[in-house]
């Protein structure tokens, strides 16, 4: 198994680097998620055929065959063959609850539209968030080897001063304590980077053992609103969960028009064409051709009550809907408020620790020049490696942080669409390979 062991710029690897863009191809068409809400939006979408079929007319054939044995005055038996045939026709004239059925139908198969809109926008967000993670995985885990690297080379060079005489024994002690932790922090975010790897390829359905990465000169995009406003006013029409809640309230309040109807009269064109051959033991057989055209009219005028304790059914889970609405509109609201806060600190938090590691990196080649000279100890300048190396991890996983609360701010929104997931793929523009530590 690829775990990072060592890792390298792939700029003359052995394949090309997997983009952002790769993954989320990847990802498609094997989601379970997006896969069982087309299911039910292709299920919802044939119930409006069943249930207009409840208003078509229909045609039905019927038949009957018999053999009946008589004896007439003491004569011999005999075997006379009857039966029937009919043609029945059916064309409903009036009736409403249908049509109000067919209406909710409709409204229903939107709302499973809608739910297959959100799965699919859940799959990029899904697919780039845990391509992000990896990267920033990767990037933790170079910062931890090259400040391993420092403290090997610091510890060494202690152990050649305590043996000359020219250091005391806490020189070598100290290093090999920094050393020894960055070991222990080393092994967590192997396992860290091994679990990330799992859950992108459970999403894609294949390892990646290269990727492209930002480059640290790469320029972070501005927010398509830069006011809360924008962002807010977009939440409220196009959130998943809202357009969803709506709908749902829309079909409860059509399942009150329908329920209401329950007590209008149906009208029903019918007509039948027969024919019967009836036995008879004198005659042999009776024919007789028969044909009906009509009307059929049906009233229920007393149910127990059935119709008007449905009626205040629905209008309580109309109720419930309306209020499952307003959920889904405060939940939205907080949530792109919470994203959009983010993201707009995300540009000040990059920007101060970008200044931090400049900042950590002059402090750094101070403090190695003073202990050069006697004026610092190596405890200072072990400090200051850690300072720069945490700064460099910080801004790192600042910088991917930022892209994908991007990506769930217009999430958030209803506004995440697969171009978005492009251009951030454009922005990861430097290879980068995982390496097998053992060489393979």
């Amino acid at each position: 198994m690829l775990v990072a062991g060592a890792l390298a710029l792939a700029g003359s690897g052995a394949g090309r680097a997997e983009t952002l863009a790769d993954a989320l191809a990847g990802a498609r068409g094997r989601d379970p998620a997006v896969i069982g809400a087309r299911a039910q939006a292709d299920a919802t979408r044939e119930r409006i055929g069943v249930v207009r079929a409840a208003g078509a007319p229909t045609l039905g054939v019927g038949g009957t065959a018999n053999t009946q044995y008589a004896e007439v005055n003491g004569g011999s038996p005999r075997q006379i063959e009857g039966g029937s045939g009919a043609l029945n026709l059916n064309v409903p004239l009036y009736r409403p609850q249908v049509g109000a059925a067919v209406e909710q139908a409709g409204v229903a198969s939107r709302s499973a539209g809608v739910q297959v809109d959100a799965a699919e926008q859940d799959l990029l967000l899904r697919t780039s968030v845990a391509y992000l993670e990896v990267l920033a995985a990767i990037e933790t885990l170079q910062a931890i080897g090259a400040q391993k690297a420092a403290l090997v080379t610091q510890l060494a060079s202690a152990r050649r001063s305590f043996d000359v005489g020219t250091a005391t024994i806490v020189d070598p002690n100290e290093a090999q304590a920094r050393l020894d932790l960055v070991a222990a922090q080393e092994i967590n975010a192997r396992a860290d980077l091994s679990v990330r790897r799992a859950a992108l390829a459970q999403i894609v359905g294949r390892a990646f053992d290269r990727y492209r990465r930002l480059a640290p000169d790469a320029v972070l995009p501005a927010l398509q609103y830069p006011t809360l406003e924008g962002w807010l006013e977009a939440a409220a029409e196009d959130s998943p969960a809202v357009r969803r809640a709506r709908l749902e309230l829309e079909v409860a309040e059509r399942e009150v028009g329908r329920r209401a109807l329950g007590d209008r009269p149906s009208v029903d064109g019918v007509g039948t064409v027969s024919r019967e051959v009836n036995p008879s033991p004198v005659f042999g057989q009776l024919r007789t051709n028969l044909a009906l055209l009509g009307l059929q009219f049906n009233w229920r005028v007393y149910d127990g009550g059935a119709i008007s304790s449905g009626v205040r059914e629905a209008v309580s889970l109309a109720g419930k809907s309306a209020a499952d609405l307003e959920a889904a509109r405060r939940q939205a609201d907080l949530e792109v408020r919470r994203l959009f806060a983010r993201v707009s600190s995300g540009y000040a938090v990059v920007a101060a620790l970008r200044a931090a590691e400049r900042s950590a990196e002059v402090t750094l080649r101070s403090m190695t020049r003073a202990q050069e000279v006697g004026v610092r100890v190596l405890t200072d300048v072990l400090n200051a490696q850690q300072q720069l190396f945490l700064a460099r991890r910080d801004l790192a996983r600042a910088r991917y942080d930022f892209l994908a609360d991007k990506l769930r701010l217009r999430a958030a929104s209803g506004r995440l669409q697969p171009e978005d997931v492009t251009a951030v793929s454009a922005l990861l523009s430097e290879p980068v390979e995982l390496i097998d530590p053992n060489g393979r």
